[in-house]
């Protein structure tokens, strides 16, 4: 493959940043490479889990001796599912969140791959301890909704209460409110103070019964 595989031009349905209209999507089983975690995302535990995540897909993109189904492409942003354990309410203790970090993956990698560039990089990964814990999962979401959220964390029950309402007029309603995923089209990794970042929120869904 000659042309650099972009997922935001070959994947635009997923992660378009061109407009915030709600829809709703089935999605295949993709695979990813995941790590688990429970607290805030202010918390260095996360810092450095999301960092190594990034540092491992950096790797595997750009091996020196490339596997026979390797083409050149775009890392694809983090993805995050979010898992409220108490009953769901937007002022809760973000210490008590749990979470599961995932960056899609090609259909080239798989599990030996992983921990071969786990051992070889690891050095320059950085924490032993929480590399040993990634893992390669194929993830399956099928029916979802979603909606891209221009904004802040804060800002987040405003969004979700636009696709809520859009979801009750097409006869579907999200599954959970104590869990969606979030993904992060353009971080908040910059000092910019103008900076605003972008990222898609989305939740399983499920027809509502007709009475």
């Amino acid at each position: 493959m000659n042309k650099k595989y972009d997922y935001k031009i070959d994947e635009s349905w997923i992660y378009s940043m061109d407009s915030n209209q709600p829809k709703i999507i089935n999605l295949q089983p993709q695979k990813f490479i995941t790590i688990t975690g429970k607290g805030s995302p202010n918390d260095d535990e996360y810092k450095e889990k999301s960092k190594v995540l990034y540092s491992i897909a950096h790797y595997i993109k750009n091996i020196e001796q490339k596997p026979q189904l390797w083409f050149n492409y775009e890392i694809w942003p983090l993805e995050i599912f979010w898992t409220l354990t108490d009953d769901f309410n937007w002022y809760f203790d973000q210490s008590r969140l749990i979470y599961k970090m995932m960056i899609k993956q090609p259909d080239f990698v798989n599990a030996d791959m992983l921990s071969f560039y786990i051992n070889q990089f690891i050095d320059e990964i950085g924490n032993k301890e929480i590399a040993s814990q990634v893992k390669l999962e194929i993830v399956g979401e099928s029916m979802v909704s979603q909606i891209l959220h221009t904004g802040y964390f804060e800002t987040e029950p405003k969004t979700f209460a636009i696709l809520d309402e859009w979801l009750y007029k097409q006869g579907f309603a999200r599954i959970e409110k104590n869990i969606h995923k979030e993904i992060y089209l353009i971080n908040s990794n910059n000092n910019d103070q103008t900076f605003v970042p972008k990222t898609i929120l989305r939740s399983r869904v499920k027809q509502k019964e007709i009475k």
